[in-house]
């Protein structure tokens, strides 16, 4: 009790008091512990992230985004993308052949009926025929596997050949800041790629409108584009000439030098009536 008393007297501390101080010391420095270890964590993890993605982006064979491009002008640009190749797969679609025919060959085929040829024979009689053309196409350019390696690309939807972007998009764009620019530049340039594939096949099936239209402005016909249930091989008589012809002939409405020796038969016949 002396002793404890003259500690108390003196300024000394009390056994209470040095207990007291420890345990704060201690609590203290497992707080600043505990900081440390959080700061760290934090900023390991931080740079863990930078490096995959930059791994992740060397490894790939894609170029860099150009840094003009703002996040929210890709998105413009993307939808706008997305809504033309819709557009353009409407026009297409019921042209396609069953999925069976497909498959076997590993591409995508497409039908056209049309009257791709005029035909000139005997007492020169210009006539045509609906014909069925089929044109073979590659499977559509897949997404790039940086892209797909991050968000994993949805299943074609029944009636398409090219995955549900819309869908892709908005999955996209939880993306984090630091990969969003990336992702959505080469995004961008992989609907460009499908916008050239599916601009073909429309290009393909054009040609028959185009053929139509040219039969009708140079015979004043009305033919119309028969669909698939309506077609057969019944030749129809465009124009008819009391002159005699050589040898019969045919002429490819696809082959611009054709369709030039068609026009001037045309007219020569009609300067002989």
């Amino acid at each position: 009790k002396r002793r404890s008393i003259r500690k108390v007297f003196h300024g000394e501390p009390t056994e209470t008091e040095t207990s007291a101080k420890k345990k704060k010391t201690k609590t203290k420095t497992k707080k600043d512990s505990s900081s440390h270890t959080s700061v760290f964590s934090q900023t390991d993890a931080e740079r863990s992230r930078s490096e995959i993605i930059a791994e992740e982006l060397s490894m790939s064979s894609l170029k860099e985004p150009n840094q003009s491009d703002n996040v929210e002008h890709l998105i413009a640009m993307i939808k706008a993308l997305i809504t033309t190749n819709q557009e353009i797969w409407e026009r297409c679609k019921h042209s396609k052949c069953d999925e069976d025919y497909v498959y076997a060959r590993n591409s995508y085929y497409f039908a056209r009926i049309g009257y791709s040829e005029v035909q000139v024979e005997g007492s020169v009689q210009f006539s045509t025929i609906a014909q069925q053309h089929t044109y073979s196409s590659e499977l559509p350019p897949k997404i790039p596997t940086p892209l797909s390696n991050i968000i994993t690309v949805p299943a074609i939807e029944k009636g398409n050949i090219v995955p549900n972007y819309e869908r892709y998009l908005k999955t996209a764009l939880l993306l984090h800041q630091d990969i969003l620019p990336f992702f959505l530049a080469h995004l961008k340039e992989h609907l460009e790629e499908i916008q050239v594939y599916l601009g073909k096949i429309d290009a393909w099936l054009q040609k028959g409108h185009d053929s139509l239209e040219l039969i009708n402005s140079l015979f004043n016909t009305t033919l119309e584009m028969p669909s698939i249930e309506q077609w057969n091989n019944r030749c129809i008589v465009l124009e008819k000439h009391p002159l005699s012809f050589s040898h019969a002939e045919k002429f490819d409405l696809d082959k611009e030098k054709d369709v030039k020796s068609l026009t001037k038969l045309l007219q020569y016949t009609r300067s002989r009536k």
